[in-house]
């Protein structure tokens, strides 16, 4: 594995450098990678079972409490408190090695959620969530399409990659719109 930003991460994890043997045939690595690889699987799965949970929170704030843009407001200041509350000590380390231009392209990652998420809670407030939650779920197609573009030499994009992710996304639009 190159050291770059994945090593960074990947050092959250309090990984000793004796598992990241590059090419010496250490079976530490791979069992170290599969391990990663588990995480990043298990993790993706609790995500998606919490935007879901989020999307019925969400529905109710907006018919029953609030307009989309104060959900909106509050839902990312109460993110940034739990993430930070959980990773401040990573954080805090990470964030004073970091180079000018990784703070641009974090700046625009928080820009883009932020309007991500405003425009979540939009459409919430006027359109049912089953229908919501779907056309929202073809943000897969569009970062396949960005990483193939953006991010050549460090994600492999396939051709199984982009079949699976086209057949998940027709099965989420025919549910959403078979409602």
């Amino acid at each position: 594995f190159p050291r770059g930003e994945y090593w960074v991460h990947v050092r959250c994890w309090h990984l000793d450098d004796s598992c990241w043997d590059y090419f010496g045939g250490n079976t530490r690595m791979r069992d170290t990678a599969k391990k990663i690889t588990y995480y990043g699987l298990l993790f993706a799965v609790c995500a998606a079972f919490l935007y879901a949970l989020s999307a019925l929170v969400g529905k109710k704030i907006t018919d029953d409490f609030s307009s989309p843009m104060v959900a909106s407001a509050f839902s990312i200041l109460f993110g940034l408190v739990a993430t930070g509350s959980v990773f401040f000590g990573t954080v805090s380390k990470e964030a004073r090695y970091l180079s000018g231009r990784s703070w641009v392209l974090i700046g625009l990652s928080g820009c883009a959620s932020a309007l991500g998420v405003s425009g979540w809670y939009l459409a919430l407030n006027v359109t049912q969530v089953v229908v919501v939650a779907p056309i929202v779920a073809v943000y897969p197609l569009i970062t396949i399409l960005a990483a193939s573009l953006f991010l050549r030499g460090i994600e492999k994009v396939t051709k199984q990659t982009v079949a699976g992710a086209i057949i998940v996304v027709i099965g989420v639009l025919f549910v959403g719109f078979g409602t």
